[in-house]
């Protein structure tokens, strides 16, 4: 199998729009992490996993969580990952390393 990256839609369709900008959750040990519950949730033991998953899955008004973390994630990859970020951050470590 492919790693997901390299599947055929992981090309971005327009900026921040790539496989991990389209609201499907991912779940990872390591990572920068999100603003706590605003843009996903951090789980370290199988304890906090299941936790995590059942606040998404069984807990009240999970569906409107899992929405608006999906929304706000989409926003996040937008503006972290858009063309005019990367020229800032470019820039900026191109003049520091010419300086």
């Amino acid at each position: 199998d492919a790693a997901p990256d390299a599947a055929p839609d992981a090309a971005p369709d327009a900026a921040g729009e790539g496989r991990r900008g389209r609201g499907r959750p991912a779940a990872s040990p390591t990572g920068t992490p999100p603003p706590r519950g605003k843009v996903g949730l951090l789980a370290a033991t199988e304890r906090e996993y299941t936790e995590a998953l059942a606040q998404l899955t069984l807990a009240p008004r999970a569906a409107q969580r899992r929405a608006a973390m999906a929304a706000a994630a989409r926003e996040s990859v937008a503006t972290r990952f858009s063309n005019e970020a990367f020229a800032q951050a470019f820039c900026a470590e191109a003049g520091r390393l010419l300086a």
